[in-house]
């Protein structure tokens, strides 16, 4: 199966995501609110032992931006659209996806077993992150949907950062989440876009997985570090992929 990683916005008219055409699904990671950027602060202290706040280096999510998203996903999606977003941006993505044309399905968590603290110690820090998930449906009708996860709450818990797993993008996902959330969503040969690639977690997940996939990423050497881990990845063998050499076969007491 195809995985590229392409350096383009995902709203370019020639490149972007409607120009590729339809997919199995969407997986997205997009900027999260104006309050999630205005507070984001690094670990680490800066001069005087002071944490000092820390640009995550990309805008922030406007109403705008997420309409104009939505309405994207939309147009390509045959099955599921499923979106992270800080706690109380889910709500307005789920109004955004229904307006065009989506049936909001679910709000889900990542639960962090490692969750950022809040440095400046006056309030609760965030615990976990929203997975936003919706639909595509035929019209105005819904259509039957398919869930490997087989009826479960919709809650993957985990660690944000991974052992011998360099981060290269300030908001990077770990590689377990995006492997369990792609085995849970989507089917093997099917194909996944995520317009808001990154590093590429994503894609790398969907190569060792057996997934086709298509990203998009505007800064260059995030594009090109994607490219890279795409490249060094390796599909990985599933249970679900060894096939019996024959039928089953009793035992006999002579066998034994």
């Amino acid at each position: 199966m195809q995985v590229e990683l392409i350096c383009a916005d995902c709203f370019d008219p020639t490149s972007g995501l409607v120009a590729h055409g339809p997919v199995d699904h969407v997986f997205g990671d997009p900027a999260y609110s104006d309050k999630v950027h205005r507070h984001h602060r690094t670990s680490r202290k800066g001069a005087g032992g002071i944490r000092a706040e820390q640009a995550l280096g990309f805008e922030p999510l406007t109403p705008a931006v997420r309409r104009q998203a939505a309405e994207a996903f939309a147009a390509v999606a045959r099955r599921w659209v499923v979106l992270f977003s800080d706690l109380e941006g889910a709500g307005a993505w789920c109004e955004d996806l229904a307006a065009a044309g989506l049936e909001p399905i679910q709000v889900g968590l990542w639960d962090k077993t490692d969750p950022t603290p809040q440095f400046t110690g006056d309030r609760p820090g965030c615990p976990a992150e929203a997975i936003v998930v919706a639909h595509a449906m035929r019209g105005c009708r819904p259509i039957r949907k398919r869930w490997n996860g087989r009826g479960r709450a919709l809650r993957y818990r985990g660690p944000a950062k991974e052992r011998g797993i360099a981060r290269v993008h300030k908001t990077q996902k770990p590689l377990w989440l995006m492997e369990a959330m792609l085995r849970d969503f989507t089917d093997r040969g099917e194909v996944v876009a995520d317009p808001f690639a990154g590093s590429g977690t994503t894609l790398v997940a969907a190569k060792r997985l057996g997934r086709g996939a298509c990203g998009w990423e505007r800064v260059g050497t995030f594009a090109a570090a994607g490219r890279h881990r795409i490249v060094q990845a390796r599909p990985q063998l599933e249970l679900t992929d060894i096939e019996p050499s024959g039928p089953a076969r009793q035992l006999k007491l002579e066998d034994m």
